[in-house]
């Protein structure tokens, strides 16, 4: 019976191999950090809707519309952002 010789695999790092300065484990934290603050933003413009209602006496349609732009700004910046990040990353390399 004859052997096959598989080339040897080069050690590629996992999990706790990986220093917590690496490019990837930054650019990861930072997008959740977005995803995070996304999300409290608009949970925050939810809870502020109500009052907003009863006060100054908006429309339904009109609360949609505030909290629609609000998110539509916030990810407009998330983009924007992410954008020129990537283009720094690249231009670094």
């Amino acid at each position: 019976m004859t052997t096959i010789d598989r080339p040897s695999r080069t050690h590629e790092p996992h999990g706790d191999d990986v220093d917590p300065g690496h490019p990837r484990r930054r650019a990861v934290a930072v997008v959740s950090l977005a995803v995070v603050v996304a999300v409290l933003d608009g949970t925050i413009v939810d809870v502020v809707l109500p009052p907003l209602a009863v006060d100054p006496g908006a429309s339904t349609r009109r609360l949609q519309w505030i909290a629609d732009s609000f998110l539509l700004v916030i990810t407009g910046l998330l983009l924007a952002a992410g954008g020129s990040g990537t283009d720094t990353a690249a231009n670094i390399r």
